[in-house]
């Protein structure tokens, strides 16, 4: 039965996270700690996988239609790449081994990153406003080196991190951000999902078959930006959130 199931949680997950513009791992990590009752270096590292395919089919489609900006996304990786792979390499597993229970309270504070940018699209405190703004090559750097801890420590970062950065400071348009970010966050969600692998902390039979769900879903996840009440979702899904994050912090 669950093998029915868990391509329909990748579908949903993946609609919903991309139509609301956050990514999927916000989401689905808490399930699979709540709901199927995965430790959380397992929840984490197998979610890695269906961001890395849907990070994957994100680029191809959005290279295609031309929304990636390689001039940012090569520098921003590059930094992520060194990050991702630190913090894989020794944190992670050290913190897996020695301090589990870390990881909750860890996975549980990223969480707040991603209440406070819904808080932050719903007050529309900052507007988007006049042309692009052009960054040096070690600030892109910079951006991608902080960028890259998160993948490889909590599995997460393009949505809460580089779409808004590249959103509000580099003022790109939201569909070279969009491209952009997927483009910059590929390269650290391979390095963060093959180490973890490699590690032994991937379910793969899940992590494919929720992945199956997150590529169809990915696509559909688009569409549903025009149809859904974005901002009350968003609501929900902050409150739903606040729920995983205080149960994370003190679990």
């Amino acid at each position: 039965m669950k093998i029915l199931v868990y391509p329909v949680v990748g579908f949903l997950v993946a609609s919903f996270g991309n139509a609301l513009g956050l990514g999927g791992g916000s989401i689905l990590v808490p399930i699979l700690v709540f709901i199927f009752n995965h430790p959380i270096d397992k929840a984490i590292s197998t979610n890695m996988l269906c961001v890395f395919l849907s990070s994957l089919f994100g680029f191809y489609w959005h290279s295609k239609n031309r929304n990636v900006r390689i001039d940012i996304a090569s520098w921003v990786a590059l930094g992520g790449i060194i990050s991702s792979l630190t913090v894989s390499l020794f944190l992670f597993k050290y913190l897996s081994l020695k301090h589990k229970p870390l990881l909750y309270k860890l996975f549980g504070a990223s969480l707040l990153l991603v209440i406070f940018r819904v808080v932050f699209d719903l007050t529309g405190l900052w507007k988007v406003s006049g042309g692009e703004r052009v960054f040096g090559k070690f600030v892109k750097f910079l951006i991608g080196l902080f960028t890259g801890l998160l993948p490889g420590l909590v599995g997460k970062g393009g949505g809460v991190v580089l779409m808004p950065t590249y959103l509000y400071l580099f003022k790109l348009p939201f569909p070279q951000a969009a491209g952009t970010s997927l483009s910059s966050f590929l390269p650290m969600a391979a390095i963060s999902f093959f180490l973890k692998a490699l590690q032994g902390y991937v379910d793969f039979k899940i992590g494919l078959l929720i992945g199956i769900g997150t590529v169809m879903g990915a696509k559909f996840g688009a569409k549903l930006v025009n149809v859904l009440p974005v901002k009350f979702l968003k609501v929900i899904f902050a409150f739903f959130l606040s729920i995983a994050c205080y149960k994370l912090l003190f679990y």
